[in-house]
Formats: C-alpha cells, sequence, structure tokens
C-alpha cells in the first residue's frame, strides 16, 4: 500500500531564503513508521499551486501597533509566492467571525483584509481551535503541501481536547500549520534573534505546527524583524518534496513517522554547507488509513 507525506529541507537562517540541497532522492533518506522501515518509492520537488488557508485572531487583546503589524503582515505575505497560489481566509475571536474562500493571486485577500478590525472580543482557546479547523475546511479536499498560516497575540497554554482534535485533523488531511505569534508573554526571557524557533516547543500551539510538519515563529509587533517574517516563511511552505511510501500493510492507528538523512549518502548541498546544518521538517505522524 502506497501513502504520500511532505518533507521540507531547511538551512541555517542568514545563508539562503531557499533550500540547502540542490536536489533530494529516496537513496538520501530514511523513513521509519513505529520504529519499522518504510520503503521510499518516490522522491518528487512541488510543482503545482500551493494552497494557504489563513486564520487570523482579530481579538480584542491586540494593542494598535499589534493589529497594525498583523495586517501589514497579511497584505504582504502572498505576494512573496507564486502567482498561481491560492489564499483562503478565517477570522476569529472567542469564535469565528468570518471565512473567506479560496482566492487566487497576490492580492486575492486585500479587499477583505482592509475591512476587518479587532473585535470587542477576547480571542479564546476554543475561537483559536475552531479558527484553525475551519481553516482546514476551507481547504477542501486534501492537496499534498496545503498549509494553515495563524497570526495570533494569544497562545493556548494548556494541553487540551481541542488541541489533540486539531493535530488529529492536521495529520488526516495532511495539513502543515505555520505560525505568527505576537504573545510577549510565550518569549522565554529576551526575544530569539532568529525568526524561527525551533529547538524548543514553550507552547502547546507551536507543538502542533512542529508535529505537522509546519514551523512557528515568535516576534515582537515592532522592529526591523517584522518585514522579514512573511518573506522567510514563505519559501519554507512553497519549496517542498512529495514522498511516496510503501507501507507493508494498512495502518490501522495513528503511526509515529521519523525521516532522516543518510550518513554517507549522495546529497548535494549547496556551497559553504554541511550535513549538520541541514534540518528536516515534515509531519510526525501517518495517519490510520481510510
Amino acid at each position: 500500500m502506497t501513502r504520500t507525506t511532505v518533507i521540507t529541507v531547511l538551512g541555517p537562517r542568514g545563508k539562503d531564503d531557499a533550500s540547502p540541497v540542490a536536489s533530494l532522492s529516496s537513496e538520501d533518506l530514511r523513513v521509519k513508521v513505529d520504529g519499522k522501515s518504510v520503503s521510499i518509492e518516490s522522491v518528487a520537488r512541488s510543482s503545482k499551486p500551493l494552497r494557504v488557508g489563513i486564520v487570523l485572531d482579530i481579538g480584542s487583546s491586540q494593542s494598535k501597533l499589534m493589529w497594525n503589524a498583523t495586517r501589514s503582515i497579511i497584505h504582504n505575505f502572498p505576494s512573496y509566492f507564486s502567482e498561481n497560489t491560492e489564499f483562503s481566509l478565517v477570522a476569529f475571536d472567542d469564535k469565528v467571525e468570518q471565512k473567506v474562500p479560496l482566492q487566487r493571486g497576490s492580492h486575492a485577500l486585500d479587499e477583505f483584509v482592509d475591512t476587518l478590525s479587532p473585535s470587542k472580543s477576547k480571542g479564546s482557546r476554543a475561537g483559536l481551535y475552531a479558527g484553525l479547523a475551519a481553516g482546514i475546511s476551507m481547504l477542501g479536499t486534501p492537496q499534498a503541501g496545503d498549509a494553515l498560516f495563524l497570526v495570533t497575540s494569544w497562545e493556548d497554554g494548556g494541553k487540551s481536547d481541542e488541541q489533540r482534535d486539531i493535530v488529529q485533523s492536521l495529520s488526516a488531511a495532511g495539513v502543515r500549520l505555520f505560525g505568527i505569534s505576537f504573545d510577549s508573554s510565550r518569549l522565554p526571557g529576551s526575544p530569539p534573534q532568529g525568526a524561527f524557533v525551533t529547538e524548543q516547543s514553550f507552547t502547546p500551539i507551536e507543538g502542533v505546527a512542529k508535529i505537522s510538519g509546519g514551523l512557528w515563529i515568535r516576534a515582537s509587533s515592532s522592529g526591523p524583524a517584522l518585514d522579514l517574517l512573511p518573506k522567510e516563511s514563505a519559501p519554507v511552505m512553497e519549496d517542498f518534496y512529495t514522498l511516496g511510501l510503501k507501507l507493508a500493510q494498512p495502518l490501522v492507528k495513528t503511526g509515529e513517522m521519523k525521516i532522516e538523512l543518510v550518513k554517507g549518502g549522495k546529497i548535494i548541498l549547496k556551497p559553504n554547507l554541511r550535513i549538520r546544518d541541514v534540518v528536516l521538517s515534515y509531519p510526525h505522524a501517518l495517519y490510520a488509513c481510510r
């Protein structure tokens, strides 16, 4: 039985926005599901137009500075993708307030974003996870590489049934979660120097992003780094590989997946990079066969 999953190859920040590898083949990777090796039948670089669901926190906890930063990001974000990329939009506070279906083009959502303003209700855990669930639904029939892009001023502070359910929904649909948070209470002391926080999970929603094969970005709502966030996020979403995996038998329950680079393999890196500079981002779960 054949299943597919996606993988993104990341290099160190500041070196290059693009993938650190010139190409990738089945000989370069090792895949295990629940500790058992799985054969890789195919490796293909992304070629189809991407679909991105933007999930936007419009809760009243946002300051004017934070809201201006949020609108700036959403306005600029689509311009860094290929022209045929499709975008949908979900806005939430303590519940889902607005949904915009998939639109194509770098300015497709401008008119909708221009009409948005912070609501009178605070964002909540229920609103956050309802927004993510709506974002998955808006993408429709699953397609390799589908992604959600969450912009929020509030992060969930504890484990919950909603968190477990959204992990299952993301895994089942093959959707990766990327996010930007302006929740300064979650910064571990001084704000990180880099935009991508990948070494340690500080909140459950950040853990959800990593498990799905996405990334979590934490930043202040001002400063020069703010302009770099959409630019750095787009190539990570858009430049991915689809792996065709051959399973010995159908999965009857969700399996834990691990993907590694093969030591001593023939992978070709870009100049001035080493294997230890390369990070693989991929869904950590392979959902049960349906």
